[in-house]
């Protein structure tokens, strides 16, 4: 029979799911046994969690990440570190154990394609957890018949530094800090909410750049993701494309819809009002995508335009590398 339980370690992912108070007790006898049975002594905070059926949560706010809480393997680290193996990326990138022997609440592990190094993901598993919870919830949409899942829209800046980051620690809360390694090399991700519905996550990078990553409620997204552009408008990483329709989808995606910093920020000259308006007058007379019908870029070179004399403007691309990725530069009128 279910009873209530009293969350301790988790009652603030609980929240964020809607479920605090609502989720019932679910009794883990064949783990209990199977720990008993093997001198484990399992965390506390990994018990409550099984209780409440953690691991469907958490395979459903993940990218069909494998998560396991029962009888599963015990990994002991170079280090010495004994953890029990519990969550596997999709495609076995990478794997996650959680400590034994480290407290009610341990840290969780993390290694890239389940070999060593293995650094420490998060402090303590209720961390673990929430920061699970925190990335994937608006990132997917469920169909509410078959429960399929697609992921949805985020909000995406790239900037030229990381060193301005620590700004968002005056303007919203922090939260859950999570590390982890790809190719030897380290990234670190930082955590912040303006509100349940307003969450942003920061990758630093190696290279001493970093993401910012904006999810939550669709419109929210759009508007948090338009005061961030302003705020990091110098470190702001204009838009690369590996192909003309590509560029053009994203600009008369954010020009249908008004994104007007999203669009002065997609340039590596910032256009100024007249000069978007002339591109929305042009998109709206013929759209874009009608316009630069089997365009490409050259295989050679650094530079392109798109437009001409039909078009009132011209759309100047660039590439500073021998990549496939253009950027666009500026919108130009003095050339027709």
């Amino acid at each position: 029979m279910q009873e209530n339980l009293e969350v301790k370690y988790h009652q603030q992912s609980l929240e964020m799911l809607g479920l605090n108070g609502v989720l019932k007790k679910q009794p883990v006898p064949e783990l209990i046994e199977w720990a008993k049975t093997n001198n484990i002594v399992l965390p506390a905070a990994y018990i409550e969690w099984a209780q409440l059926g953690g691991e469907e949560l958490l395979e459903r706010y993940s990218n069909d990440d494998r998560f396991h809480f029962g009888e599963s393997e015990i990994v002991t680290t170079p280090e010495g570190v004994k953890g029990l193996w519990f969550h596997q990326e999709n495609q076995g990138n990478f794997t996650m154990i959680v400590a034994l022997d480290r407290g009610d609440d341990p840290p969780v592990l993390y290694s890239d394609i389940g070999q060593p190094p293995w650094i420490v993901y998060t402090e303590k598993f209720s961390d673990f957890v929430f920061a699970q919870i925190f990335d994937w919830q608006y990132k997917l949409e469920f169909d509410t018949e078959s429960d399929e899942k697609w992921i949805v829209y985020t909000g995406n800046i790239d900037l030229k530094t990381s060193k301005r980051v620590s700004i968002l620690r005056d303007l919203f809360e922090e939260l859950v800090t999570t590390n982890f390694i790809i190719d030897d090399e380290p990234f670190t991700v930082y955590r912040f909410w303006k509100s349940l519905q307003e969450r942003i996550s920061v990758i630093i990078i190696p290279d001493g750049t970093a993401s910012i990553e904006i999810s939550g409620e669709y419109n929210l997204v759009l508007a948090l993701e338009a005061d961030l552009l302003e705020t990091f408008t110098e470190e702001v990483v204009p838009r690369a494309f590996d192909s003309v329709g590509r560029a053009v989808d994203f600009l008369s995606s954010v020009l249908d819809n008004g994104l007007t910093s999203k669009l002065r920020h997609a340039f590596i000259e910032k256009p100024s009002q007249a000069a978007i308006d002339l591109l929305l007058e042009c998109h709206r007379s013929i759209p874009l995508r009608e316009r630069a019908l089997n365009q490409s870029f050259p295989k050679s070179g650094s530079e392109f335009e798109l437009g001409g004399a039909q078009w009132g403007l011209v759309l100047c691309f660039r590439r500073d590398d021998p990549t496939w990725w253009w950027s666009i530069e500026k919108i130009d009128k003095s050339s027709l």
